[in-house]
């Protein structure tokens, strides 16, 4: 069992790690989330709201599942 004892602080680390990502995505998700105005153009509006979409999904979502 001596492996064990020498991969916990790299699990730990890796913890840590997505932790902090998961952390930084909820902080960072009312800003993203605001810019979501109508007003501007459309394609602009589409790049916004699929880069929050796709940010929240494969990396926010990702990193609080690990």
């Amino acid at each position: 069992m001596m492996w064990v004892d020498a991969l916990v602080p790299h699990a730990k680390a890796l913890h840590l790690g997505f932790m902090a990502v998961w952390v930084a995505g909820l902080i960072a998700l009312p800003q993203m989330l605001a810019r979501h105005d109508r007003a501007i153009v459309q394609g602009e509006f589409a790049q916004i709201r699929r880069a929050t979409h796709y940010g929240y999904v494969w990396l926010i979502t990702l990193a609080a599942v690990l």
